[in-house]
């Protein structure tokens, strides 16, 4: 009879030390991957990710790096979309599929709320994104600067990070090359130091000036 008990304590013990071990295993592996939080439209899109991993909407975790998905649904024309992560990020993904046939249309219609939904996230991580761009260049609340026709100081997407939303350039139209010098000391009249942001030269005839 305590050749039992014994037996059935080893058991237990042996059973709650394997499940301690495979928690911790999974809190050590996971502790080293990133979220990401997906959202699609239409909700039962087939999604792949990274050529060969389904995956499904809600809280995913990924390893830090570049992934892309790839999201289809009958009705709808395909979308990839490309994304990066680091170590212990939480990022939002979202896609909202174009209809290209009558039976997308008719979905849409019937289930506007799925992409409403995904309209919602897009529209704060714009928010978000203005805001960013706001504290990092806090230059871009007086811009434009136009002194017409002599120089337009302006900003637009970054050149040299092309692939940051978060990065930006100063774009600076002259009317001749010695207005850049005047364009530079108005930037530094402001309170800013040119030399702390991307600048791109170009003709004030081409803005459309």
């Amino acid at each position: 009879m305590m050749g039992r008990k014994k037996l059935l304590i080893i058991i237990i013990v042996i059973s709650a030390v394997l499940f301690v071990s495979v928690f911790i295993f999974n809190a050590i592996r996971n502790s080293s991957k990133d979220t990401i939080i997906l959202t699609v439209a239409p909700k039962k899109s087939s999604i792949i990710m990274d050529a060969h991993t389904v995956i499904h909407p809600g809280t995913i975790k990924v390893a830090p790096g570049n992934h892309t998905i790839n999201v289809t649904y009958s009705g709808f024309a395909s979308t990839e979309k490309s994304f990066t992560t680091t170590k212990n990020q939480v990022i939002n993904v979202w896609v909202a599929l174009s209809p290209n046939s009558p039976v997308g249309n008719n979905f849409i219609s019937s289930n506007q709320n799925e992409f409403l939904e995904v309209e919602k996230i897009a529209g704060q991580e714009f928010d978000q994104g203005a805001n960013q761009i706001a504290n990092l260049y806090p230059i871009i609340k007086k811009l434009p600067y136009d002194i017409f026709p002599i120089f337009r100081i302006d900003y637009g997407a970054s050149k040299k990070y092309p692939n940051n939303p978060t990065r930006i350039a100063l774009y600076i139209s002259v009317t001749h090359p010695s207005d850049k010098q005047d364009a530079l000391i108005t930037i530094y009249d402001m309170g800013y130091d040119p030399s702390d942001y991307e600048i791109i030269f170009q003709t004030l005839n081409s803005a459309g000036q």
